[in-house]
């Protein structure tokens, strides 16, 4: 399954794909987010071949050469954003920033990026449609990490007063990520960044896009669908992992961000060998 949308500013596909042992192409100018991750997986960049494990949700940045993956042993869940070449050369000069192109980096763990394919993802699956001012702060807020975390920007081309800067945003994710099963609200969230909740709130969705409950519960949903996945847990379980008390407040947060319920997808990969999942550190 493959879906691709269109904005000014960016393009993005959604893809739902099998296990494959063939080649498999990521092309120049790509940011992709696999949210079910991957294990020893191999792939070949910039003159060599290697072999990692993918977090789920981490980001890999395709610059000017593809990146080809080999022999993919999971299901793939993935986003992949393409933004406006134009817009970023035009951005770059604005800014001062003439000349400034990112690196290829793969399996990185990028909380901006992240947040951004987590709001894409949920458009693509809800066919929903996305304004033009809202594709415009996602495409801006891409482009700035690009240019900033794999360009070698200087931030402070960047950081207006009041903005959450990207290393608070990766802290925030981090922090989520490792207390999916705990109690979250916005006070605690804005503790991680010593800001007050209100500017907390404000501030993390001028940098991502999303707002930071919709965040969380992308995260919980995500981290439930690979438990059901790839672990024999119950659906009553999985709930639990990912701090939920009541099973129909999660079936409803579930069916919401994958279109599918967690009892039908439990059965789909019952057969699936279970594996240990661990929190992202």
């Amino acid at each position: 399954m493959e879906h691709v949308l269109g904005w000014p500013g960016l393009r993005s596909e959604y893809s739902r794909l099998a296990p494959h042992d063939g080649v498999a192409v990521t092309k120049p100018g790509q940011i992709g987010v696999v949210f079910t991750g991957h294990r020893d997986v191999a792939y070949r960049a910039s003159g060599r071949t290697r072999r990692n494990d993918i977090a789920p949700g981490a980001a890999t940045i395709t610059a000017e050469e593809p990146v080809s993956w080999f022999r993919v042993a999971e299901p793939t869940d993935a986003v992949e954003i393409y933004p406006d070449p134009q817009l970023v050369h035009n951005v770059a000069v604005q800014h001062g920033l003439a000349g400034v192109s990112p690196r290829t980096v793969i399996g990185e763990r990028d909380g901006v990026v992240l947040a951004v394919a987590s709001r894409l993802r949920q458009v693509h699956l809800a066919n929903a449609y996305l304004s033009d001012v809202a594709s415009s702060e996602l495409a801006h807020a891409i482009i700035r990490q690009l240019l900033i975390r794999y360009g070698g920007a200087d931030p402070r081309a960047f950081l207006a007063p009041g903005r959450l800067s990207a290393a608070r945003v990766d802290q925030v994710s981090q922090y989520i990520d490792a207390h999916l099963s705990d109690p979250l609200d916005i006070p605690l969230l804005a503790s991680v960044t010593q800001l007050s909740p209100y500017h907390f709130a404000r501030t993390f969705r001028a940098a991502t896009g999303m707002a930071p409950h919709a965040f969380v519960t992308a995260r919980r949903m995500m981290r439930a669908r690979i438990i059901l996945e790839r672990t024999a847990a119950s659906v009553e379980e999985a709930a639990g992992m990912v701090g939920y008390r009541h099973i129909g407040h999660f079936r409803r947060a579930f069916v919401l961000e994958h279109g599918v319920r967690p009892s039908e997808l439990r059965a789909e990969h019952r057969k699936i060998r279970p594996v240990e999942i661990t929190p992202a550190p």
